[in-house]
């Protein structure tokens, strides 16, 4: 009872008090990187990094803070149903009720003009959100934190018991589902997709429209040099040639060629399977399945009702051959085990990673594009030339820049040790004591070469990480090179990220998997602005959709190399060798 009512103590000074100080920092620093001329706006150098700093290292205390809590119950053996939820809402719920108070009587009364009173009422309702989400954040991934944490400061790890019926239960419970319904909303995004570039297929040649040709172009590096009397040599490292008019027919015809290309990339990521996982169609569980051996009621009242029947004459229902397949259950378990799940995952990932990155920008005073007026007229063109970026600029960036370099050398390599074995082997009587040299070419299995040309290689080595950046660099430059004066300088690390994306689905899951990342990006922005005549999906619910499932996922990726820093310093640190089931706890009530 001591022990609780410390803790209380504790906990009812400690919440309210890193909630004020949080607040009153972030206000000050929004006084102090203000104008005079311009009151409330900030200095874009100096207080948005601060307060973003602020944020983060409060998101991170909070997180770390309720993994104590956590931790404390049960050490305490106080972690019986929801006791460190009910804990902790003991606390946030008085809190929150007094500053809602205090924000309604300051914006409802003459206080509403002090500039200095509803900055802080908004600073207090800020960090007391981050403190609530961050806080439930850390009790909910406890396990998590516990196995890196716990064995880093503590030297131990404490486990709480998952069969208990209460918060141990409920976490394990909500990651399976958490998990289930991820993998089918990354399904039901795939599906709006293509749904989405059937009706722009169908739509299409439809459209009233006497636009010009769709003005389609093929960007390539340039190797050579040009000379001016006014700026002497000078070279362009990329060039866009328009294509032809004659090689387009009709920009409609264009439009709906592509669609149907897109469609059967689509088909080819749903019929490969998945390189890095070796399960197979049969093995994937489903959960319209019955895994129990137990027999049914049909089997039980035919036993009973006709116990003189044999066998051969008649057969209860559960026990005859399954001549009818579930198609839909088919399908799912088809997506299952392709690679349309973790492109879509990086799909999502893209959109949203570039989000955060123009905020930051813009916020940091980087431009990224400059207004233009748009010309409505060739929306729909404009529309087709995004769709023909992701296939043009994946043929350059990820084929010609990333995959055809990397081909050459390693072919190169490839010949050699051939040739080298086939050399050695037939001259083995003149080296019956080999050198170590001799036993690694004999012994050397070189990667295929054709790989880099399709992507799917099985590891990204250091010289194909090089390329990898070489390749995203080089197409974010150009974006600014050939996109000036609307692309800005900010373009160039925007696109270069996104690069890295494509290049990493280019080694991972193959040149179609690239091609269909980088259209859907395009296709996804391009419908923001396209008007849809009311047949094709609306553009800003797929861009919300996304790019919200795509900020869950880049939380999930940050946590990987952060989980793989805490083993390496455990592992330097020797807490990893002297684990032991003495310092593995599990509470056991």
């Amino acid at each position: 009872m001591q022990k609780n009512t410390s803790r209380m103590i504790l906990d009812t000074l400690f919440i309210p008090v890193v909630i004020l100080v949080l607040s009153a920092l972030n206000t000050m620093i929004a006084l102090f990187s203000t104008n005079d001329n311009d009151i409330g706006l900030y200095y874009l150098e100096h207080g948005f990094i601060i307060s973003v700093i602020i944020y983060f290292i409060s998101v991170i205390f909070y997180i770390l803070y309720g993994w104590k809590i956590r931790r404390w119950f049960i050490i305490n053996n106080k972690d019986q149903g929801d006791n460190a939820l009910t804990h902790l809402f003991k606390f946030f719920l008085p809190l929150f009720g007094i500053i809602l108070v205090y924000t309604i009587i300051i914006y409802s009364t003459i206080f509403r003009d002090n500039y200095i009173l509803i900055a802080i009422s908004t600073n207090l309702l800020q960090f007391l959100q981050i403190a609530i989400m961050s806080s439930l954040i850390g009790i909910f991934t406890y396990q998590k934190i516990e196995k890196h944490l716990g064995l880093l400061i503590h030297k131990e790890i404490l486990l709480p018991d998952e069969r208990k019926i209460g918060l141990g239960s409920l976490v394990r419970q909500s990651q399976y589902s958490i998990n289930k319904l991820w993998k089918n909303s990354m399904i039901v995004v795939a599906i709006m997709l293509v749904v989405s570039n059937f009706l722009v297929f169908i739509v299409f040649p439809s459209i009233p429209s006497d636009t010009v040709l769709a003005n389609l172009s093929f960007t390539y590096p340039n190797f050579f040099y040009t000379y001016k009397a006014e700026l002497g040599f000078r070279q362009e490292f990329f060039v866009s040639t328009s294509i032809p008019s004659q090689l387009i027919v009709d920009w409609k015809l264009t439009q709906s060629l592509m669609c149907l290309a897109l469609f059967v990339i689509f088909i080819l990521l749903f019929y490969l399977p998945r390189k890095d996982k070796k399960v197979t169609l049969e093995e994937t569980p489903s959960d319209f399945e019955d895994f129990s051996t137990e027999k049914s009621m049909d089997d039980i009242a035919f036993n009973i009702l006709s116990p003189d029947i044999h066998s051969k004459e008649y057969s209860p229902p559960s026990t005859l051959p399954k001549t009818t397949k579930n198609r839909t259950e088919k399908f799912i378990k088809r997506i299952m085990v392709s690679d349309i799940i973790p492109v879509m995952n990086l799909a999502c990932l893209n959109l949203a990673l570039a989000s955060f990155i123009i905020i930051i920008l813009l916020n940091l005073g980087i431009p990224i594009a400059s207004q233009i007026e748009i010309n409505y007229d060739i929306l729909y063109v404009q529309l087709s030339q995004l769709y023909w970026a992701g296939f043009n600029e994946e043929i350059t960036y990820r084929f010609l820049l990333f995959g055809l370099p990397l081909f050459v050398l390693n072919g190169i390599f490839y010949g050699i040790i051939k040739l080298s074995q086939i050399l050695f082997k037939r001259n083995q009587h003149d080296h019956s004591n080999p050198s170590r040299f001799t036993k690694y070419i004999l012994e050397k299995k070189p990667k295929n070469p054709l790989f880099y040309l399709t992507g799917r290689w099985k590891k990204l080595g250091a010289i194909d990480f090089l390329f990898l950046l070489f390749s995203s660099y080089s197409f974010g430059y150009a974006h600014y090179q050939l996109g000036y004066p609307y692309w800005q300088e900010g373009k160039i690390f925007q696109a270069a990220v996104a690069g890295l994306i494509f290049g990493y689905a280019f080694y991972k899951y193959g040149l179609h998997a690239a091609i269909f990342l980088h259209v859907v990006n395009d296709f996804v922005i391009g419908m923001l602005l396209t008007p849809n005549l009311g047949l094709i999906l609306n553009g800003e619910i797929l861009v919300l959709l996304i790019t919200a499932l795509g900020a869950l996922y880049m939380i999930y990726v940050f946590l990987i190399p952060l989980s793989a820093l805490f083993n390496f310093i455990n592992n330097k640190l020797g807490r990893t060798k002297h684990l032991s089931k003495n310092n593995i706890t599990r509470e056991t009530g």
